[in-house]
């Protein structure tokens, strides 16, 4: 009689019994260990907030972060070019923030931890029907974020890997936002665009150019998608920013990124300024 109910159990009686046994678990699992562990450092946490949808799941995780004792859980809003720099002066404890757009600023020596990588990769690099493969980029024009951006050394990485003075052999249109960098695209001003999140399928669902580079799966050469994991990141600027003692020191290795180039000033009314100099832009 008992196997005779077990096979009359529905495929949605099922699930709902297996995901509230596996979250009782988990939940149960995650406080027996925050138990045996010694609160933070400090009861406030400041994370960096950029309006992208890769941050998702600082969200999520702020639950968590009480949990494991943070009772100010804060978001600083500094839109998608100032979280470094809010890193470095002290002003944000965490945050997430592309690995190539970090590089700069670790060769700066500025006061910035990695910690952990948080997914593959969601960027792709998109030409016009005159570039098929990297090598066409050369003599080119490439729209890029703004100037010493995560998606201008990620590039400028790639066309020295063939051996491209990103320099010299590329011009560099810069837009006034991450959303005018793919306008230059679409408008046939640019010759490539390095699109991330939501972009590569709106360029997709109106059919202008072409992947040439998927970070996620595809790339010049090895390790080319690895370069791109976005990472958690810390500031190590002083006490007040080293959120909780489980924050592993760790050392810096070297890392070098090729000359950042300088971007000309597009065409439509959009000019080249400095990250530092431009706060909460989007």
């Amino acid at each position: 009689m008992y196997q005779l109910r077990m096979l009359q159990l529905s495929r949605r009686d099922f699930l709902r019994a297996a995901t509230t046994i596996g979250a009782a678990g988990c939940f149960g699992a995650h406080h027996a260990a925050a138990a045996a562990e010694p609160p933070p450092e400090t009861t406030t946490i400041r994370l960096v907030h950029a309006p992208s949808i890769c941050t998702a799941p600082q969200y999520i995780a702020e639950e968590f972060l009480r949990l494991d004792g943070f009772t100010d859980v804060q978001y600083l809003p500094v839109g998608t070019r100032n979280g470094p720099y809010a890193l470095a002066d002290g002003r944000g404890d965490i945050a997430m923030w592309d690995t190539p757009g970090l590089i700069p600023h670790l060769d700066a020596g500025k006061p910035i931890v990695l910690l952990a990588g948080v997914h593959a990769g969601c960027y792709e690099l998109f030409g016009n029907e005159e570039v098929r493969v990297i090598r066409d980029l050369k003599g080119k024009r490439v729209a890029i974020q703004y100037v010493g951006g995560g998606d201008q050394v990620l590039i400028s990485s790639m066309l020295a890997y063939v051996g491209i003075n990103p320099q010299q052999e590329v011009t560099w249109d810069a837009g006034e936002s991450v959303r005018d960098a793919m306008e230059l695209f679409v408008a046939g001003k640019a010759d490539a665009f390095l699109g991330y999140a939501q972009q590569p399928e709106e360029l997709r669902l109106k059919q202008v150019g072409h992947v040439i580079v998927d970070t996620a799966g595809t790339g010049p050469g090895p390790n080319i998608s690895a370069a791109w994991w976005p990472p958690t990141v810390i500031s190590r600027s002083g006490t007040r920013s080293r959120p909780s003692t489980r924050c592993a020191r760790s050392s810096r290795p070297p890392i070098s990124a090729p000359p950042i180039p300088r971007a000309r000033r597009a065409s439509s009314p959009t000019s080249c300024t400095s990250p530092a100099s431009r706060s909460g832009s989007a």
